[in-house]
């Protein structure tokens, strides 16, 4: 063989070589775009169709399974390696609580495999995909533009009787939008009026921007103020306090706060629903229904009773006469099914990353990615308070908002603090 022949099958061994690594890099390119354009999908739809959230959950996790098959890059995954460990602790405790599951095994390894796993990937995903403001705020304008539209139905539904996304009637007056009650629609517009009121305090390059932002955020302060939940106006009220605490430009927020402190006073049936917590027997079945989670985490208190089995434990308590039922209370659900430790470890999680969002928010009070970070930390929290009167952590579009929302935020807190190392 001569030197021309060697040549020409070095230069061919090039060329398939380049090939292939222009065929690698277009292949993690489209991954990528499945899992952004899934997390646009998932944000928009997830208050309209639980198919639908499922659907661009498999989208995200398949794209996300060949892009690191690709790249091998676990970056991500190392630079905040304390809240994987969390997370971790976090799954494993859950698993442990299996234990205890008795006959009920198999409808706790579903549980944890079907819903929690699904969770706490999306999660992960969310915090390693969001790596560029621009990604993150093309995922924000997606949100509220379906937020919008989610008010908008609220408010068809009150005033002309029917919603537009599930043609969804409306009973008593109550709104509940897409959702199937009141109290699962209340917390999405927590997040969602926090996260309007911190994009309108931005400084846009023209008004009317604000203006429409503050129109938005009015619509979905009607909207919560006519589900009549209770528990979605105190998490309003924790998320505001928030916000006037970390937004030096305090206008809007106090304007939109204002509306719903008089509506609440003025409005005859909110000023009944708000005395009527106050009246003896109002709330008696929830505290029936307290004390059987206290009865179950005196039986278990360390690993619970087992991962999914709240309902099933709650039908064979005599001591009660409402029936099977969740715990209307997040935190003893937790502790009932998964024990002390898992509790504990959710609440330090969690806890961790708003914590850090408060610090890095009031950081970067000047920059709109901050002011942004500020409005999510502060819907998160008021979600997180307004789970202590129901399930939101046990609902597939509530729990999937929270999950993705949290995996936000600290993609935010990461492109934040690299900003503040670099001044």
């Amino acid at each position: 063989m001569n030197n021309n022949d060697l040549g020409y099958q070095r230069s061919a061994m090039t060329r398939i070589r380049e090939f292939l690594r222009m065929d690698r890099f277009r292949a993690a390119n489209i991954a990528g775009k499945l899992v952004e354009y899934g997390f646009y999908g998932l944000i928009f739809f997830l208050p309209i169709s639980k198919a639908l959230i499922e659907t661009c959950a498999g989208f995200i996790l398949l794209g996300f399974l060949i892009r690191k098959s690709i790249s091998k890059d676990l970056s991500s995954f190392k630079s905040d390696a304390g809240i994987f460990w969390l997370l971790l602790i976090f799954f494993v405790f859950n698993a442990m609580s299996l234990a205890n599951s008795g006959p009920l095994l198999g409808k706790g390894i579903k549980t944890l495999f079907c819903k929690w796993l699904e969770y706490f990937l999306l999660f992960a995903i969310a915090i390693d995909h969001f790596k560029r403001a621009r990604s993150i705020k093309r995922f924000i304008y997606v949100f509220v533009f379906g937020a919008a539209l989610v008010g908008l139905s609220a408010l068809s539904q009150k005033f002309f009787g029917f919603e537009f996304f599930r043609q969804r009637p409306i009973a008593g007056g109550i709104v509940t939008g897409p959702f199937e009650n009141p109290n699962s629609f209340s917390p999405y517009l927590v997040i969602c009026l926090c996260v309007v009121i911190a994009l309108a305090s931005w400084k846009w390059p023209r008004k009317a921007l604000n203006f429409s932002l503050l129109g938005v955020g009015l619509i979905l302060l009607v909207g919560l103020l006519f589900t009549f939940s209770r528990a979605g106006w105190l998490g309003f009220v924790a998320g505001s306090v928030v916000m006037m605490f970390l937004f030096d430009k305090k206008k809007l927020l106090l304007s939109l706060f204002a509306v719903f402190v008089l509506s609440l006073l003025l409005f005859f049936p909110f000023t009944q629903r708000l005395v009527y917590s106050f009246r003896a027997g109002w709330d008696s079945e929830r505290f029936i229904i307290w004390r059987e989670s206290i009865t179950m985490i005196q039986e278990n208190p360390f690993l619970g009773k087992g991962l999914g089995t709240y309902m099933d434990h709650s039908k064979k308590d005599i001591a009660s006469d409402v029936g099977s039922h969740y715990a209307h209370n997040c935190y003893l659900q937790m502790w009932a099914e998964t024990g002390m430790f898992t509790l504990l470890t959710f609440l330090l999680l969690a806890g961790f990353v708003l914590y850090r969002g408060i610090r890095i928010s009031l950081r970067s009070k000047d920059d709109d990615l901050g002011i942004l970070l500020g409005g999510l930390t502060a819907g998160l929290f008021g979600f997180l308070v307004a789970s202590f009167f129901d399930t939101q952590l046990y609902s597939l579009q509530l729990s999937v908002l929270f999950w993705v929302m949290l995996g936000v935020a600290v993609a935010l807190e990461r492109i934040l603090l690299h900003k503040q190392l670099q001044e």
